[in-house]
C-alpha cells in the first residue's frame, strides 16, 4: 500500500491541532485522538495517521485502560498545526 503524501499532510495538521486543542503534554485515548482524525479528516485512512504520527514524533504508550497518546515534540502544536496549514494551504494561517 502506497501512502498519499496528500493525506499524510493532512493527518499531520489534525493531529497539531487535536493536541493544540487539549494539550500537549496530557495522554490522550488512541480512540479519541482517532475518532478526532477521522472527523476532521475522513478521507484520511490509518496508515497515513500512523506516518503522520511517526513524523511527528507523537508517543504512545499502554496504560491499564489501553493506550495513549501525547505530543512530544519540542515545538508546540499550534506552531506545527500553523507550519503545516501554511506548507498545504499557503497565505498567512
Amino acid at each position: 500500500m502506497t501512502l498519499d503524501e496528500n493525506g499524510v499532510r493532512c493527518a499531520e495538521m489534525v493531529l497539531a491541532r487535536y493536541f493544540t486543542e487539549i494539550g500537549k503534554r496530557q495522554w490522550r485515548p488512541v480512540k479519541e485522538v482517532m475518532c478526532f482524525a477521522k472527523i476532521y479528516s475522513p478521507q484520511t485512512r490509518k496508515a497515513e495517521i500512523k506516518e503522520a504520527r511517526k513524523r511527528l514524533g507523537v508517543e504512545s504508550q499502554s496504560f491499564e485502560g489501553g493506550y495513549c497518546r501525547r505530543w512530544a515534540d519540542e515545538r508546540s502544536p499550534e506552531i506545527v498545526w500553523a507550519e503545516k496549514s501554511r506548507a498545504m494551504f499557503g497565505g498567512n494561517t
